[in-house]
This record gives structure tokens, sequence and C-alpha cells, in this order.
């Protein structure tokens, strides 16, 4: 019954791929059910795990479960715009070499190194590769694995009618010696150049999010096949001394799935989280919100449990924590401000009554750039006379000289996620 529903989907795929030629290469697949039922309406998520506070591309699922993902939004990727073949480096070499190469569409390649008699060598590349930045590696033997002698060769890439070639030099050469090539192949390696690792999720209100961490968008030269179920509803015991501190998929770690179902949750709070998982295990800033902020403090956790900037308790025994009320002097509902006319920082409450100096007198000089951090309690703001940056309690207390030195600092903003 799946291949049934599925081979309509295929021909329309590989019409629409032929309609194209000349477009932008696309990520492309289908969301279904396991018993082949399309999804519609699902979104499909690409998240750059270098920097998961950067956009994720997104797409939605038409009625046939179907999305495109531009591999030009993809992030740190770009297509070339021609057909290339680079320098190898080093060269002159001994006893390997990286041979780069570029191309703008998806196409069958072929990339082959001769001797100066025009003798094929090896074939390092042959077959369909995406569109991209590509590297191929030559270990210098030929295609029996032998090592080849020293002197000139010649490499050619070729691919929908084309043809480029380059030189390069090999120097002590080991001929007819048997030769371990990286990666076990004869020939050598081949990987892309810029081969970006995302984390790819796909999620719809009443079906379990699906999440691959591990996605390699340079891969993805057929169309995706991507299978969702619905959540098994099982009871949850509220045994708070089995929960750990992140672990939103309640299995046990804190991991890049739990960093993806978090980030996930934050776009679409009507998700349910797979086995049975908790999603309030996913405040581990304990603000009494699950949000990107804490995906990536999570994401941290994954690279540096011991990184210092992390709130305290992710990855063990969670105990129930009420959110941490603001800090003594806190007001939420007031109006904070900097006078360059009197050197002030000055609040109100939001109806402009009860006016405060907040800082006066403490050697500020034309203060601008107010920016408040209402959960750590500070105020921070620049000073364009004295040349600083400098910050102090709510209740302006405890002034602070942070950056001294600057030439005329102007404007201020915080990433108090990235500290």
């Amino acid at each position: 019954m799946t291949r049934h529903l599925l081979l309509p989907s295929l021909i329309l795929w590989l019409i629409a791929l032929l309609t194209r030629v000349g477009a932008e290469p696309l990520v492309e697949g289908r969301v279904r059910l396991e018993s082949g039922q399309p999804v519609a309406g699902a979104q499909v998520l690409l998240f750059d795990l270098a920097d998961l506070r950067s956009p994720p591309v997104e797409a939605m699922t038409d009625e046939r479960g179907w999305f495109a993902l531009p591999w030009g939004a993809l992030p740190g990727q770009a297509v070339p715009e021609r057909f290339d073949l680079g320098a190898n480096y080093p060269n002159p070499f001994n006893p390997s070499t990286v041979i780069p190469y570029q191309l703008p569409t998806a196409m069958f390649v072929q990339l082959e190194v001769f001797n100066v008699l025009g003798q094929r060598v090896s074939t390092l590349v042959e077959g369909e590769r995406p569109a991209g930045f590509h590297r191929a590696t030559w270990a210098a033997v030929d295609a029996k694995g032998r090592a080849v002698a020293a002197g000139v060769y010649l490499y050619r890439l070729s691919g929908s009618g084309r043809h480029l070639t380059r030189r390069m030099v090999l120097i002590d050469g080991q001929a007819g010696v048997a030769v371990a090539v990286p990666g076990g192949s004869v020939t050598g390696q081949e990987f892309p150049e810029a081969e970006g690792v995302y984390g790819l999720t796909v999620s719809r209100e009443g079906l379990a999010p699906y999440v691959d961490p591990a996605f390699r968008a340079a891969a993805a030269v057929a169309p995706l096949d991507i299978v969702i179920e619905t959540p098994r509803r099982i009871p949850r015991a509220k045994a708070a001394a089995a929960a750990i501190l992140g672990d939103v998929d309640n299995n046990g770690r804190v991991d890049i799935f739990d960093v993806l179902l978090i980030a996930v949750y934050s776009a679409n709070p009507a998700l349910a989280m797979p086995n049975n998982g908790d999603i309030t295990l996913g405040d581990v800033n304990r603000d009494g919100r699950t949000d990107l902020a804490d995906a990536y403090h999570v994401a941290t956790y994954t690279v540096n449990p011991s990184d210092p900037t992390l709130p305290a308790g992710i990855g063990q025994a969670y105990t129930q924590q009420p959110p941490q009320p603001p800090p003594t002097g806190t007001a939420a509902s007031k109006l904070y401000w900097s006078d360059w006319g009197t050197d002030k920082i000055q609040r109100a409450n939001l109806d402009g009554t009860n006016v405060e100096d907040l800082v006066s007198g403490a050697g500020l000089n034309g203060p601008d750039g107010l920016s408040l951090d209402l959960a750590g309690g500070k105020i921070y703001w620049a000073d364009a006379g004295t040349n600083k940056i400098q910050r102090s309690n709510l209740d302006g207390s405890g002034v602070q000289d942070l950056v001294t030195g600057l030439g005329i600092p102007y404007g201020l903003a915080l990433d108090l996620s990235g500290g």
C-alpha cells in the first residue's frame, strides 16, 4: 500500500525536476505517516547547529506532503555560479594532495588523473554529485593502489559535456610500492568542501516531532522520505527523582535531540514530546518558559558540560524549583531612560508618576543606549562623554566601569543568552 501511494508522488517529483532544469537546487522530500498517508501542513525546519540563534530555514508541506528548501538558503551553504576545477594543494606534493572542484547544479562528473603521456592513472570521482563545493584527495597511487613515480601529472574534471584540466607535480614518488590510502579506497577520499551538518525537524500538532540531528544537506541528491508517527499516550508518573534537567525526550541523557526538540517547541508549544517526554525539563535557566535561550544552553552543555556560563543543574536529577523572582528593587512595570541634558539615568511608573534619579553625579556625561537585564538585576548604558560602557543595579547602586578608553560609544544591545 505504501509503495502504491508513494509512486504517483515520485512521478510528480521527477516531472517537476525535469521542468526546472537550471533552477536553484533544492533539498526536498515527502512527509508521511507509517500508513503512507501524506502529512500536509507540517513545518520543516533546518537549524544551523553551529549557530542556533540564527533563524532556521523553513518550509511547509503541501497537500501531498511535499516540501522544498532552497539550497542557497541553507546556513553556511552557497551555490557555485559556474563549473570549475581548482588548483590542487599542496603542489608540489608528497604523499597526497587535495583537488577542489565546484558544480553549479547536480550532475554526473568524472575526476581523473593522467600521466604526461595521456594514460589514465586513476579515477578519483565517477558518479552523480550534488551542486556545491567539493574536494577529492589523491594519494599518488594508480587504480590498483600502487604508488606512482615522481613527476608531472594532469587531472581532468568532466561533466555535462565540459572538460577542465590542470597539472600537478609529485615529488619523491615510490613507483610500484603498495600504499595505505586514507579511507581504505584505492584512489583516495572525496568529501564536500563546505559540507554542513544541520538539525532537521518536522513537526505538526498531534504528531510526534521528527528529529534528525546529523542531516547532511550535501548528500540529499534524492528526495527525502520522512515518516512521522502519532505519539503514544502513556500516563506519565510524576516522579521528579527520575527526571533529568534538559532531558525532554525522556531517554535518560541530555543530547542534541533535546536541543532540537526545545527549539521546535519554542516555535510550536502545542507539540507533544516523543517517548512520553516532558518539555518543562527544557526550562534549564528556570525562568518559567522553554525557549531558544534554553536550547542554546543545552547545546553548550552537549559540547562542554563544565562551561561556567551554564545554568546549574543541567544533566542532573531535576528538583522542582519555582521561577526565580526578579531581584530586590526590580519593578516589573517601570519606564527607564537616560537624559543627556541632566546626565542622569532615571525611571518612573508607566504612567509617568514617581520619577526617580537612579544614577547621577557619578561622572556621567552623555549617557545613552540604555539596556536592561531584569533577571540579572542590572542596567547597562554607554556614556559618550566619558567614553565608557557602564552598569549598575536596577536601583542605581553599584556603578561599574565595564569597558573604558572607547572613542564615542553610542547605542547598546545585550545578548543575555550568550553572556
